[in-house]
């Protein structure tokens, strides 16, 4: 049975979109931007995922499709043994918005829109306390950051951007993509 724990922010709505994850895909989010390093951790994968192939999603995000349902101990399971084996590369569920269609795939990117009147200080806090490093701010009606994930932080997004929308009053929604 697929997780729904997890959910996401239409971005042009604001309403919980609830998220299923996928019982026989994982996202695999390369870290490296080297071409080489990116192949040769790919080698790797292919070898540890025999018995599944893999399909290049965007530059550095890449899908391992099984033929079969995989239990949730067997994709535990393939998720440590990448993140022991490949240091450059982490592992996350593929999930699907609840009675839609299409897959969402986990960048290590996080979008917050903040509350008018956040201050910066407030953002600074809220950053450093999910490990989460600042790469963009538009102003807009609201005020809206790009995170990115620290070097080492294997956190699933989803779940830091559902953590982060319970503080109180910092932030109105997040999202991770536009559905």
């Amino acid at each position: 049975m697929p997780d729904t724990k997890h959910y996401l922010r239409d971005a042009k709505t604001g309403k919980k979109v609830q998220l299923e994850t996928s019982e026989k895909r994982l996202t695999l989010l390369v870290k490296e931007k080297d071409p080489v390093a990116i192949k040769n951790a790919l080698s790797k994968i292919e070898k540890m995922a025999a018995k599944a192939s893999l399909r290049k999603i965007s530059s550095r995000v890449y899908e391992i499709e099984y033929a079969n349902n995989l239990s949730n101990e067997e994709i535990n399971k393939m998720m440590l043994r990448t993140q022991k084996e490949l240091k450059n590369v982490i592992v996350y569920n593929v999930y699907k918005a609840k009675d839609r269609y299409g897959l969402i795939y986990i960048t290590d990117e996080i979008i917050v829109t903040f509350s008018a009147g956040t201050s910066a200080n407030s953002i600074e806090l809220l950053a450093k306390k999910y490990n989460l490093t600042k790469i963009e701010e538009y102003v807009d009606d609201q005020l809206i950051c790009v995170f990115a994930q620290k070097p080492g932080n294997w956190d699933n997004p989803i779940e830091v951007a559902n953590k982060m929308e319970n503080e109180k009053k910092s932030c109105l929604f997040h999202s991770l993509l536009n559905l």
